[in-house]
């Protein structure tokens, strides 16, 4: 799906919290059997929490319960899916408990999906990179559906989470949200290099432009000479973009004089010097240019070994 981030980011406005809102007034809190519950059918973009992690968040169940609801929407006459709290309930299950206190909410698939990417962004603490990537491109995604929505249905008030929501809750700028959605579009490679802290988020966003297969080339160069791209150098790859090699990115990376040789459609001067004599003007050097070419092409003749 084509995503205009400019949309995005300048569709706040005063009234924008009205749907969350309407969503809170037809809520209500009750006590409900685990084996009602069902994980997030969507798929999202967070991890579950590491052994450490939830065996912190059980103890603190054990010692004071659960303190914070997790929310919740029906989904059939018998089951409930989670929409936020998914390790709260994977240590209330652990821990053997038989019900757990939820928040239920009416609200259709796109607010049930931005309902979870708040709340894990708001809640969750030290996010890898790429979740968070991930996370603010299936923000933005939903928002643009339910813009989609709302213009179908002549809806009379804004929908969805726009920019004024992120940056009131986000910790991270416009700027810094524009460079995390960059990074979702590099190959899995290079997002593992980013999580592992071996490729800055500037450095990723510059290389994020780059073609995928030209992307692989990069890895490659990356992973066989152990060397970690730095951001004048991702921006000197970017701006090859087209004519990347593997002797090419290994220059860039250790430093080496890089020569790229480009098509610019310009002849060599030895071809001018051999046929200056044979053509009255440069339009009738082109048409014969474009006729052999034609030719040569249309033959089959264009072989590369």
């Amino acid at each position: 799906m084509e995503i205009n981030q400019n949309d995005f980011f300048n569709s706040g406005n005063n009234e924008e919290s009205k749907v969350k809102e309407n969503l809170m007034n037809t809520n209500e809190i009750i006590n409900i059997e685990l084996d009602k519950l069902v994980d997030y059918r969507r798929g999202q973009p967070f991890s579950e929490y590491t052994d450490e992690k939830k065996e912190e968040m059980k103890k603190s169940i054990q010692k004071r319960g659960i303190l914070q609801p997790i929310i919740i929407r029906k989904i059939d006459d018998d089951k409930y899916e989670i929409i936020a709290g998914h390790n709260r309930a994977r240590c209330c299950r652990e821990l053997e408990m038989k019900t757990i206190p939820a928040h239920i909410v009416e609200c259709d698939d796109e607010n049930a999906t931005l309902i979870m990417l708040e709340t894990n962004l708001c809640a969750r603490e030290n996010i890898p990179i790429m979740e968070k990537s991930n996370a603010y491109k299936l923000q933005l995604e939903t928002i643009t559906k339910l813009k989609e929505k709302q213009k179908e249905e002549n809806m009379d008030f804004p929908v969805g989470n726009t920019w004024d929501n992120v940056v009131g809750e986000s910790e991270d700028s416009q700027t810094q949200i524009h460079r995390y959605i960059r990074l979702t579009y590099l190959i899995k490679e290079l997002q593992e290099e980013i999580d592992k802290g071996n490729l800055s988020i500037r450095a990723g966003v510059e290389l994020s432009y780059i073609e995928s297969e030209e992307q692989e080339i990069i890895y490659s160069v990356i992973k066989d000479e152990n060397i970690k791209v730095t951001l004048a150098q991702a921006e000197k790859l970017r701006a090859i973009n087209g004519e990347i090699s593997y002797q090419v990115v290994l220059d860039i990376l250790k430093g080496n004089k890089v020569k790229v040789e480009k098509f610019t459609g310009k002849i060599e001067k030895r071809a001018f010097n051999i046929y200056k004599d044979k053509f009255s003007n440069d339009t009738e050097f082109t048409d014969l240019i474009l006729e052999l070419l034609e030719q040569h092409f249309k033959e089959g003749d264009y072989i590369t070994e």
